[in-house]
């Protein structure tokens, strides 16, 4: 990705990590939420923190689905993936399924 870089404020940074926990650290046994630590704990933690908002004016992307794997491998893995309760996860893996032909090599490019 290619734009234009700004720094966030300490306030949006505050806002950013607090979203971003309330939104991942739900899903880990044992989770934490931002707004429950200590004021003075908070105020240490983003001074390790350097956030930033991208502007993005020009998007590249390759899709890599482990393509120099072998046919088995990649099976394995798709397999795995199918199987998941992640709904991406499927995804990932459905789209691996279709990188591959009826003889187990790799598909032909579309």
């Amino acid at each position: 990705a290619r734009g234009l870089v700004r720094r966030l404020s300490s306030d949006e940074l505050a806002a950013q990590v607090a979203e971003l926990s309330r939104i991942h650290e739900q899903r880990v046994a044992g989770s934490w939420e931002y707004d429950g630590l200590p004021v003075e704990f908070q105020q240490k933690m983003l001074q390790g923190i350097c956030g930033f908002r991208v502007t993005v004016s020009q998007l590249a992307a390759k899709v890599k689905l482990s393509q120099n794997w072998t046919p088995e491998d990649r099976r394995n893995v798709a397999g795995a993936l199918l199987k998941s309760s992640d709904p991406l996860d499927q995804r990932v893996g459905r789209l691996m399924m279709e990188t591959l032909d009826v003889t187990g090599s790799p598909a032909a490019p579309h």
